[in-house]
Protein backbone atom coordinates (compact mmCIF):
# COMPACT_ATOMS: atom_id res chain seq x y z
CA UNK A 1 0.00 0.00 0.00
CA UNK A 2 2.59 2.46 0.73
CA UNK A 3 4.69 2.09 -2.43
CA UNK A 4 1.65 4.32 -4.05
CA UNK A 5 2.16 7.47 -6.13
CA UNK A 6 0.09 9.42 -3.28
CA UNK A 7 0.93 7.41 -0.61
CA UNK A 8 3.46 9.29 2.24
CA UNK A 9 5.36 6.37 3.24
CA UNK A 10 5.31 4.14 6.44
CA UNK A 11 8.03 6.23 8.23
CA UNK A 12 7.88 9.82 9.15
CA UNK A 13 9.97 12.58 9.83
CA UNK A 14 10.37 16.15 10.77
CA UNK A 15 12.10 18.93 12.27
CA UNK A 16 10.18 21.88 13.90
CA UNK A 17 10.97 25.32 15.26
CA UNK A 18 9.17 27.11 16.89
CA UNK A 19 8.95 30.21 19.21
CA UNK A 20 6.51 32.75 20.59
CA UNK A 21 5.85 36.15 22.58
CA UNK A 22 3.43 37.84 25.23
CA UNK A 23 2.40 40.96 26.41
CA UNK A 24 0.45 41.29 29.01
CA UNK A 25 -1.13 44.78 31.15
CA UNK A 26 -3.28 44.64 34.49
CA UNK A 27 -4.84 47.73 36.19
CA UNK A 28 -6.76 46.24 39.29
CA UNK A 29 -8.55 48.87 41.99
CA UNK A 30 -11.16 47.73 44.33
CA UNK A 31 -13.87 46.24 42.50
CA UNK A 32 -12.79 46.16 39.01
CA UNK A 33 -9.81 44.26 37.42
CA UNK A 34 -8.71 45.22 33.78
CA UNK A 35 -6.60 43.29 31.73
CA UNK A 36 -5.23 43.78 28.37
CA UNK A 37 -2.69 41.66 26.01
CA UNK A 38 -1.26 40.47 22.52
CA UNK A 39 0.47 37.50 21.98
CA UNK A 40 2.17 35.95 18.89
CA UNK A 41 3.40 32.16 17.98
CA UNK A 42 5.27 30.68 14.94
CA UNK A 43 6.15 27.18 13.97
CA UNK A 44 7.96 25.96 11.56
CA UNK A 45 8.11 22.01 10.36
CA UNK A 46 10.51 20.46 7.99
CA UNK A 47 8.40 17.24 7.21
CA UNK A 48 9.61 13.67 5.30
CA UNK A 49 7.87 10.52 4.86
CA UNK A 50 9.98 7.23 3.48
CA UNK A 51 8.76 3.76 2.81
CA UNK A 52 9.28 1.56 5.67
CA UNK A 53 11.33 -1.46 3.65
CA UNK A 54 10.80 -4.35 7.38
CA UNK A 55 11.80 -1.68 9.69
CA UNK A 56 15.14 -0.19 7.31
CA UNK A 57 13.86 3.36 5.67
CA UNK A 58 13.32 3.46 2.39
CA UNK A 59 13.15 5.95 -1.13
CA UNK A 60 11.59 9.60 -0.07
CA UNK A 61 8.03 9.89 -0.29
CA UNK A 62 7.00 13.08 0.95
CA UNK A 63 9.21 16.37 1.49
CA UNK A 64 7.67 19.74 2.31
CA UNK A 65 8.29 22.57 4.45
CA UNK A 66 5.15 23.88 6.76
CA UNK A 67 5.06 27.37 8.53
CA UNK A 68 2.18 28.29 10.59
CA UNK A 69 1.56 31.39 12.57
CA UNK A 70 -1.02 32.62 15.31
CA UNK A 71 -1.09 36.19 16.21
CA UNK A 72 -3.98 37.86 18.88
CA UNK A 73 -4.95 40.68 20.94
CA UNK A 74 -7.37 40.18 23.72
CA UNK A 75 -9.18 42.15 26.62
CA UNK A 76 -10.95 40.95 29.53
CA UNK A 77 -12.63 42.74 32.74
CA UNK A 78 -13.62 41.71 36.15
CA UNK A 79 -15.89 43.28 38.42
CA UNK A 80 -16.69 42.81 41.20
CA UNK A 81 -20.42 44.56 41.56
CA UNK A 82 -21.52 43.07 44.99
CA UNK A 83 -19.58 41.72 48.23
CA UNK A 84 -20.44 38.26 47.13
CA UNK A 85 -20.88 38.07 43.04
CA UNK A 86 -17.99 39.18 40.20
CA UNK A 87 -19.07 39.62 36.54
CA UNK A 88 -16.02 38.51 34.08
CA UNK A 89 -16.20 39.67 30.51
CA UNK A 90 -13.51 39.71 27.66
CA UNK A 91 -12.86 39.73 23.94
CA UNK A 92 -10.11 38.27 21.65
CA UNK A 93 -9.38 38.53 18.11
CA UNK A 94 -7.41 35.55 16.43
CA UNK A 95 -5.40 35.53 13.14
CA UNK A 96 -3.92 32.04 11.68
CA UNK A 97 -2.07 31.89 8.50
CA UNK A 98 -0.54 28.63 7.19
CA UNK A 99 1.45 28.52 4.87
CA UNK A 100 2.74 24.88 2.76
CA UNK A 101 5.63 24.67 0.10
CA UNK A 102 5.72 20.82 -1.47
CA UNK A 103 8.98 19.89 -2.57
CA UNK A 104 7.91 16.21 -3.84
CA UNK A 105 6.08 17.14 -6.90
CA UNK A 106 5.48 14.15 -9.99
CA UNK A 107 3.94 15.57 -12.63
CA UNK A 108 4.86 14.65 -16.43
CA UNK A 109 5.96 18.26 -16.84
CA UNK A 110 7.76 18.80 -12.92
CA UNK A 111 9.72 16.71 -11.36
CA UNK A 112 11.19 17.41 -8.17
CA UNK A 113 11.26 13.61 -6.38
CA UNK A 114 12.90 11.10 -9.26
CA UNK A 115 13.03 7.87 -8.83
CA UNK A 116 15.87 5.61 -9.60
CA UNK A 117 14.77 4.64 -13.06
CA UNK A 118 13.70 7.53 -15.32
CA UNK A 119 9.90 8.84 -16.01
CA UNK A 120 9.62 7.53 -12.16
CA UNK A 121 8.71 8.96 -8.97
CA UNK A 122 10.82 8.47 -6.01
CA UNK A 123 9.50 4.80 -4.46
CA UNK A 124 7.08 4.52 -7.15
CA UNK A 125 7.95 1.59 -10.16
CA UNK A 126 5.43 3.34 -12.46
CA UNK A 127 5.60 5.67 -15.39
CA UNK A 128 5.17 8.99 -14.27
CA UNK A 129 1.41 9.96 -15.55
CA UNK A 130 0.74 6.46 -16.48
CA UNK A 131 -2.67 4.63 -15.05
CA UNK A 132 -2.49 1.79 -12.80
CA UNK A 133 -4.94 0.03 -10.94
CA UNK A 134 -7.20 2.63 -12.25
CA UNK A 135 -5.15 5.46 -10.55
CA UNK A 136 -3.21 8.09 -12.55
CA UNK A 137 0.53 8.22 -11.66
CA UNK A 138 0.90 11.48 -10.45
CA UNK A 139 1.85 13.02 -7.32
CA UNK A 140 0.61 17.48 -8.23
CA UNK A 141 1.87 19.91 -6.21
CA UNK A 142 0.04 20.58 -3.01
CA UNK A 143 1.94 23.79 -2.00
CA UNK A 144 -0.57 26.77 -0.40
CA UNK A 145 -1.37 29.14 2.06
CA UNK A 146 -4.94 29.86 3.89
CA UNK A 147 -5.35 32.66 6.73
CA UNK A 148 -8.60 32.80 9.19
CA UNK A 149 -9.25 35.21 11.90
CA UNK A 150 -12.17 35.65 14.27
CA UNK A 151 -13.45 37.57 17.24
CA UNK A 152 -14.38 35.36 20.59
CA UNK A 153 -16.51 36.77 23.61
CA UNK A 154 -16.69 35.10 26.73
CA UNK A 155 -18.43 36.45 29.54
CA UNK A 156 -19.45 34.94 33.50
CA UNK A 157 -20.84 35.38 36.71
CA UNK A 158 -19.45 33.96 40.00
CA UNK A 159 -22.07 33.63 42.97
CA UNK A 160 -20.98 33.29 46.44
CA UNK A 161 -23.68 31.10 48.40
CA UNK A 162 -21.37 30.71 51.61
CA UNK A 163 -17.47 31.01 52.17
CA UNK A 164 -17.38 27.59 51.43
CA UNK A 165 -19.75 27.23 48.03
CA UNK A 166 -19.74 29.21 44.81
CA UNK A 167 -21.75 28.89 41.91
CA UNK A 168 -21.13 29.96 38.84
CA UNK A 169 -21.95 30.30 34.85
CA UNK A 170 -19.82 30.96 31.93
CA UNK A 171 -20.93 31.51 28.46
CA UNK A 172 -18.50 32.17 25.52
CA UNK A 173 -17.81 31.63 21.58
CA UNK A 174 -14.52 29.66 20.36
CA UNK A 175 -13.12 29.52 17.15
CA UNK A 176 -11.16 26.42 15.92
CA UNK A 177 -8.77 26.19 12.91
CA UNK A 178 -8.07 23.63 10.43
CA UNK A 179 -5.10 21.80 11.52
CA UNK A 180 -1.91 21.31 8.92
CA UNK A 181 -2.97 17.51 8.85
CA UNK A 182 -6.45 18.74 7.85
CA UNK A 183 -5.86 20.87 5.17
CA UNK A 184 -2.93 19.20 3.33
CA UNK A 185 -4.68 17.39 0.83
CA UNK A 186 -8.03 18.09 -1.41
CA UNK A 187 -10.81 16.04 -1.47
CA UNK A 188 -11.09 15.86 -5.23
CA UNK A 189 -7.88 15.35 -5.99
CA UNK A 190 -6.51 18.40 -6.93
CA UNK A 191 -3.18 20.09 -6.22
CA UNK A 192 -2.97 22.51 -3.38
CA UNK A 193 -4.38 22.90 0.31
CA UNK A 194 -7.49 22.13 0.78
CA UNK A 195 -8.79 26.45 0.48
CA UNK A 196 -12.62 25.27 0.97
CA UNK A 197 -12.55 23.80 4.57
CA UNK A 198 -13.88 25.92 7.22
CA UNK A 199 -12.63 27.11 10.65
CA UNK A 200 -15.52 25.54 13.23
CA UNK A 201 -16.61 27.85 16.08
CA UNK A 202 -19.08 26.86 18.85
CA UNK A 203 -21.12 28.71 21.18
CA UNK A 204 -20.28 27.01 24.64
CA UNK A 205 -22.20 27.11 27.71
CA UNK A 206 -21.27 26.05 31.50
CA UNK A 207 -22.77 26.36 34.76
CA UNK A 208 -21.65 24.62 38.32
CA UNK A 209 -20.58 24.43 41.72
CA UNK A 210 -17.46 23.98 43.55
CA UNK A 211 -17.86 23.34 47.66
CA UNK A 212 -14.84 23.08 50.41
CA UNK A 213 -15.92 20.72 52.76
CA UNK A 214 -13.55 22.23 55.80
CA UNK A 215 -9.64 22.44 54.57
CA UNK A 216 -9.59 19.00 53.29
CA UNK A 217 -11.66 18.01 50.66
CA UNK A 218 -13.40 20.06 47.30
CA UNK A 219 -16.01 19.05 45.63
CA UNK A 220 -17.75 20.51 41.99
CA UNK A 221 -20.43 19.60 39.77
CA UNK A 222 -20.98 21.69 36.47
CA UNK A 223 -23.12 21.22 33.24
CA UNK A 224 -22.01 22.11 29.79
CA UNK A 225 -23.50 22.43 26.64
CA UNK A 226 -21.67 23.08 22.94
CA UNK A 227 -22.89 24.15 20.06
CA UNK A 228 -20.39 24.31 17.18
CA UNK A 229 -21.20 25.10 13.35
CA UNK A 230 -18.82 23.93 10.90
CA UNK A 231 -17.39 20.87 12.47
CA UNK A 232 -14.65 19.62 10.71
CA UNK A 233 -14.84 15.76 10.19
CA UNK A 234 -13.11 12.88 7.86
CA UNK A 235 -14.07 12.73 4.19
CA UNK A 236 -12.29 9.81 3.40
CA UNK A 237 -9.51 8.09 5.00
CA UNK A 238 -8.12 6.27 1.72
CA UNK A 239 -5.16 5.74 -0.79
CA UNK A 240 -2.90 7.03 1.94
CA UNK A 241 -4.21 10.45 2.28
CA UNK A 242 -6.91 11.18 4.49
CA UNK A 243 -9.32 13.99 3.55
CA UNK A 244 -11.05 15.96 5.34
CA UNK A 245 -14.74 18.24 5.63
CA UNK A 246 -17.12 20.56 7.20
CA UNK A 247 -20.14 18.53 8.54
CA UNK A 248 -22.55 21.52 9.48
CA UNK A 249 -24.10 21.35 13.30
CA UNK A 250 -22.86 19.54 15.99
CA UNK A 251 -23.87 19.12 19.59
CA UNK A 252 -22.11 18.15 22.83
CA UNK A 253 -23.79 17.98 26.66
CA UNK A 254 -22.62 16.66 29.29
CA UNK A 255 -22.31 16.64 32.99
CA UNK A 256 -18.87 16.47 34.89
CA UNK A 257 -18.15 15.86 38.62
CA UNK A 258 -14.56 15.54 40.59
CA UNK A 259 -13.72 15.31 44.08
CA UNK A 260 -9.92 16.09 45.86
CA UNK A 261 -9.52 14.74 49.40
CA UNK A 262 -6.59 14.45 51.85
CA UNK A 263 -7.51 11.43 54.21
CA UNK A 264 -4.89 11.86 57.20
CA UNK A 265 -1.99 9.51 57.56
CA UNK A 266 -0.55 10.42 54.28
CA UNK A 267 -3.47 9.50 52.01
CA UNK A 268 -5.48 11.42 49.43
CA UNK A 269 -7.76 10.80 46.75
CA UNK A 270 -8.89 12.05 43.76
CA UNK A 271 -12.00 10.98 41.26
CA UNK A 272 -13.26 12.68 38.29
CA UNK A 273 -16.31 11.71 35.80
CA UNK A 274 -17.71 13.06 32.83
CA UNK A 275 -20.90 12.13 30.70
CA UNK A 276 -20.68 13.39 27.68
CA UNK A 277 -23.25 12.91 24.61
CA UNK A 278 -21.47 14.21 21.18
CA UNK A 279 -23.78 14.11 18.12
CA UNK A 280 -24.13 15.64 14.39
CA UNK A 281 -26.83 17.65 14.14
CA UNK A 282 -27.25 17.59 10.90
CA UNK A 283 -27.00 15.12 8.02
CA UNK A 284 -24.53 15.28 5.88
CA UNK A 285 -22.71 13.33 2.77
CA UNK A 286 -19.44 11.32 3.04
CA UNK A 287 -17.18 9.38 1.19
CA UNK A 288 -16.47 5.56 1.68
CA UNK A 289 -15.15 3.27 -1.02
CA UNK A 290 -16.95 0.41 -2.42
CA UNK A 291 -14.90 -2.58 -2.45
CA UNK A 292 -12.73 -3.64 -4.49
CA UNK A 293 -11.94 0.23 -4.68
CA UNK A 294 -9.78 1.60 -2.23
CA UNK A 295 -10.46 5.17 -3.41
CA UNK A 296 -13.55 7.62 -3.42
CA UNK A 297 -13.47 11.31 -4.55
CA UNK A 298 -17.44 11.78 -4.64
CA UNK A 299 -19.39 11.92 -1.51
CA UNK A 300 -21.73 8.22 -1.19
CA UNK A 301 -22.78 7.34 2.12
CA UNK A 302 -25.38 9.75 3.95
CA UNK A 303 -24.64 10.25 7.27
CA UNK A 304 -27.70 10.50 9.59
CA UNK A 305 -28.48 13.71 12.14
CA UNK A 306 -28.09 11.91 15.25
CA UNK A 307 -25.21 9.68 15.35
CA UNK A 308 -22.60 9.78 17.63
CA UNK A 309 -19.60 12.09 16.45
CA UNK A 310 -16.36 8.84 15.84
CA UNK A 311 -13.49 8.75 18.20
CA UNK A 312 -14.81 10.54 21.16
CA UNK A 313 -16.00 8.20 24.44
CA UNK A 314 -19.69 8.48 25.57
CA UNK A 315 -18.26 8.74 29.21
CA UNK A 316 -14.51 8.87 31.21
CA UNK A 317 -14.11 8.28 35.13
CA UNK A 318 -10.68 8.83 36.23
CA UNK A 319 -9.59 7.73 39.69
CA UNK A 320 -6.38 7.74 42.11
CA UNK A 321 -5.66 6.52 45.67
CA UNK A 322 -2.16 8.02 46.69
CA UNK A 323 -0.35 8.00 49.94
CA UNK A 324 3.23 9.87 50.96
CA UNK A 325 5.39 9.76 53.21
CA UNK A 326 7.48 12.80 53.61
CA UNK A 327 9.96 11.93 56.28
CA UNK A 328 11.75 9.85 53.38
CA UNK A 329 10.12 12.15 50.31
CA UNK A 330 8.32 8.67 49.10
CA UNK A 331 4.86 8.62 47.70
CA UNK A 332 3.01 6.22 45.53
CA UNK A 333 -0.01 5.87 43.59
CA UNK A 334 -2.73 3.60 42.72
CA UNK A 335 -4.92 4.65 39.63
CA UNK A 336 -7.81 3.64 37.70
CA UNK A 337 -9.29 4.54 34.47
CA UNK A 338 -12.41 3.53 32.83
CA UNK A 339 -12.99 5.09 28.63
CA UNK A 340 -16.73 4.16 27.43
CA UNK A 341 -17.62 2.69 24.10
CA UNK A 342 -15.82 5.16 20.65
CA UNK A 343 -17.32 5.00 17.27
CA UNK A 344 -14.85 4.33 14.43
CA UNK A 345 -16.98 5.71 11.64
CA UNK A 346 -19.57 8.35 11.04
CA UNK A 347 -22.51 5.67 10.29
CA UNK A 348 -21.47 4.59 13.27
CA UNK A 349 -21.89 0.78 12.24
CA UNK A 350 -18.22 -0.08 13.81
CA UNK A 351 -17.30 1.02 17.58
CA UNK A 352 -13.84 0.31 20.10
CA UNK A 353 -15.57 -1.22 22.82
CA UNK A 354 -15.48 0.32 26.47
CA UNK A 355 -12.31 -0.83 28.73
CA UNK A 356 -10.36 -0.24 32.26
CA UNK A 357 -6.75 -0.13 32.56
CA UNK A 358 -5.31 0.12 36.35
CA UNK A 359 -1.72 2.39 36.82
CA UNK A 360 0.73 2.33 39.69
CA UNK A 361 3.42 4.90 40.63
CA UNK A 362 6.26 6.21 43.02
CA UNK A 363 8.48 8.22 43.47
CA UNK A 364 11.18 9.36 45.76
CA UNK A 365 12.37 13.21 46.46
CA UNK A 366 16.00 14.26 48.05
CA UNK A 367 16.82 17.97 48.78
CA UNK A 368 20.40 19.03 49.87
CA UNK A 369 21.07 22.41 49.91
CA UNK A 370 20.12 24.02 46.55
CA UNK A 371 20.04 21.20 44.63
CA UNK A 372 16.64 18.78 44.82
CA UNK A 373 16.51 15.25 42.94
CA UNK A 374 13.85 12.97 42.14
CA UNK A 375 13.34 9.52 41.16
CA UNK A 376 10.16 7.51 39.87
CA UNK A 377 8.60 4.66 38.11
CA UNK A 378 5.83 3.94 36.61
CA UNK A 379 3.43 0.82 35.48
CA UNK A 380 1.25 1.29 32.94
CA UNK A 381 -1.92 -1.17 32.25
CA UNK A 382 -0.97 -2.89 35.68
CA UNK A 383 -3.44 -5.73 34.07
CA UNK A 384 -2.04 -6.29 30.80
CA UNK A 385 -5.42 -5.71 29.53
CA UNK A 386 -6.31 -5.64 25.99
CA UNK A 387 -8.25 -2.62 24.74
CA UNK A 388 -8.21 -0.38 21.73
CA UNK A 389 -6.08 2.86 22.50
CA UNK A 390 -7.49 4.98 19.54
CA UNK A 391 -9.28 4.92 16.52
CA UNK A 392 -8.54 5.75 12.89
CA UNK A 393 -12.20 7.26 11.55
CA UNK A 394 -13.68 5.95 8.23
CA UNK A 395 -10.31 4.07 7.70
CA UNK A 396 -11.04 3.02 3.73
CA UNK A 397 -9.70 -0.92 4.20
CA UNK A 398 -11.78 -1.13 7.53
CA UNK A 399 -8.61 -1.07 10.01
CA UNK A 400 -10.32 0.92 12.24
CA UNK A 401 -8.84 0.15 15.46
CA UNK A 402 -5.35 0.93 17.00
CA UNK A 403 -4.09 -1.61 20.19
CA UNK A 404 -2.74 0.36 23.21
CA UNK A 405 0.46 -1.15 24.57
CA UNK A 406 0.45 -3.88 26.70
CA UNK A 407 2.27 -3.87 30.21
CA UNK A 408 4.87 -1.68 30.43
CA UNK A 409 7.06 0.21 32.39
CA UNK A 410 9.07 3.77 32.83
CA UNK A 411 11.88 4.54 34.98
CA UNK A 412 13.00 8.02 35.16
CA UNK A 413 14.91 10.73 37.66
CA UNK A 414 15.56 14.91 37.45
CA UNK A 415 17.95 17.03 39.45
CA UNK A 416 17.35 20.71 39.59
CA UNK A 417 19.48 23.23 41.08
CA UNK A 418 17.73 26.34 42.88
CA UNK A 419 19.77 29.91 42.43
Amino acid sequence: VQNGITQSGGVSAFDRDFWGTGLRWTRRTETLTLTAGADYDSAQDARKGYLNNTGAIGALKRDEDNTVYQAGGYAQAEWAFARDAMLSAGLRYTRVAFDSKDNFICTPTLVTAPGTRPGTCSGSTNAIGSVAGGIRQINPDDSGSATYSAWTPTAGLLYRLSPSVNLYANAGRSFETPTFIELTYRPDGSSGLNFDLKPSTSNQYEAGVKAFLGTEALLSAAVFLIDTSNEIVVFSNAGGRTTYQNAGDTQRRGVELAADGRFGGGFAGYVAATWLEAEFKDSFRSCVPVPPATTCTAPNTTVAAGNRIPGVPNYTVYGELSWAYQPLGFSTAFEARWNGKVMANDVNTVAADAYFIANLRAGLEQNSGNWRFSEFVRVDNLLDEEYIGAVYVNDANQRFFAPAAERNYLVGGSAAYRF
